[in-house]
């Protein structure tokens, strides 16, 4: 994944882009840049509804495990599981990634 705009700062370095972390992102001890994690998000989110459910099918490199469940965790405070369901050596696999969500979370809207 590319560099994005908001992945400036100083000090520690996002764990996905290697660029610094802004100073507001080390301060609650990210490992991802937002950007990053927005990013990533959005690759599994549902589209009508970021606070539903997250049943999802995507292919994906394994690298990008880490960062995907990062930002599960970041934007809905659940925990996702990634299965994975096609095992393509030498390219992306596909999984299928699941998470309570938003809403049905400890943080969701009650």
């Amino acid at each position: 994944m590319a560099h994005t705009a908001g992945c400036n700062g100083a000090g520690r370095l996002c764990r996905y882009c290697g660029h610094d972390l802004t100073v507001n992102e080390q301060a609650v001890k990210m490992r991802y840049c937002q950007g990053d994690l927005e990013r990533a998000f959005k690759w599994v989110q549902n589209s009508e509804d970021w606070k539903a459910e997250i049943d999802a099918y995507i292919s994906l490199d394994r690298r990008d495990i880490p960062l995907l469940k990062n930002a599960v965790a970041h934007f809905t405070a659940t925990r996702a599981t990634v299965k994975i369901l096609d095992r393509r050596l030498g390219e992306a696999s596909v999984y299928r990634v699941t998470a309570k969500g938003y809403r049905a979370g400890p943080a969701g809207d009650r």
